[in-house]
């Protein structure tokens, strides 16, 4: 990070802290302390250099852009056209007694996390350093969602602003990042998860019954993932693993496949079940605006 603050800085491991209670990948609980950010300057080469300020009321200009693809840092240069970065906030990831930091603009955190909008917005001081405490959150993960959120600001919405870009995501990592999204409710990175996963749907090796059980016991079965893997399993799912499926699923889940079943009989890839929910089923978007999700 230079010292005009253009770029956040993403955090290294440093210190120890409590052991973290590690339960179903990473939805544990989280918090919102004021302090001095104490060894809250630690950060890598690739973030720049250590920032020792708390606060900052100028920095760079991006136009905000709509898109939901996952982009790899540096691949796009923001439009500079709109003031959306004001101070800064010190997120601290607890994991395996280690500590990592990452310093990122409040103004970025509320627009895309309602979680961070709630906390922020309750116990924001100006006049004081605010630290929000993850607790069991991988570092690795929560790089994506670090990357994303400053790097899909200012993208245009044109030809081709769908395409997935991070082919070599592992599915459990996908996975890890979806969990992530669901507990700090970041609804707009949702999607792009789901266009890695969807590009998928073909592969019958995609999820196990673990993989499952995990989905439908952690997510509400409004969400697109919890969706996503029942028709997915109501396709591919063999008489080994509906047996499985009846041992560890819970009832809500059997019945969702049952239905899912019915509801699509004699259904063999995913156009059966996308087709009749309009163009796209895990984003929502202009009646003359085309996504590939959900289309073959």
């Amino acid at each position: 990070m230079s010292d005009n603050n253009s770029e956040a800085a993403t955090g290294t491991s440093a210190g120890t802290a409590s052991s973290a209670i590690v339960r179903h990948r990473f939805r544990e609980t989280f918090s919102v302390q004021q302090g001095n950010g104490t060894d809250s300057n630690h950060s890598n080469a690739e973030g720049g250099a250590r920032q020792n300020t708390s606060t900052q009321t100028e920095g760079p200009t991006f136009t905000m852009g709509d898109e939901h693809s996952l982009i790899r840092l540096g691949s796009t240069t923001p439009t500079m056209s709109l003031t959306i970065f004001t101070t800064l906030v010190t997120v601290v990831l607890v994991h395996n007694q280690d500590k990592s930091f990452y310093h990122i603009h409040k103004s970025a955190l509320e627009k895309e996390s309602g979680y961070f909008a709630a906390a922020l917005g309750d116990f924001w001081s100006p006049e004081r350093e605010n630290v929000v405490i993850l607790q069991g959150v991988k570092p690795a993960v929560f790089e994506h969602f670090f990357q994303w959120l400053y790097r899909h600001f200012g993208t245009e919405k044109d030809e081709g602003i769908y395409e997935i870009h991070d082919y070599d995501l592992s599915t459990d990592m996908c996975l890890d990042l979806y969990f992530l999204a669901d507990m700090i409710g970041a609804t707009n990175f949702m999607p792009c998860i789901m266009d890695v996963l969807y590009a998928r749907r073909d592969d019958p090796a995609l999820f196990n019954v673990n993989v499952f059980h995990e989905i439908t016991t952690n997510l509400a079965d409004s969400s697109m993932l919890y969706d996503f893997i029942v028709h997915w399993w109501v396709i591919y799912g063999n008489e080994n693993s509906a047996r499985e499926i009846t041992r560890y699923a819970g009832v809500g889940a059997t019945e969702a496949i049952l239905q899912a079943c019915l509801a699509h009989k004699g259904a063999t890839d995913f156009s059966s079940f996308t087709g009749d929910r309009g163009a796209c089923h895990y984003h929502e978007h202009d009646d003359q605006e085309h996504c590939p999700t959900g289309q073959d």
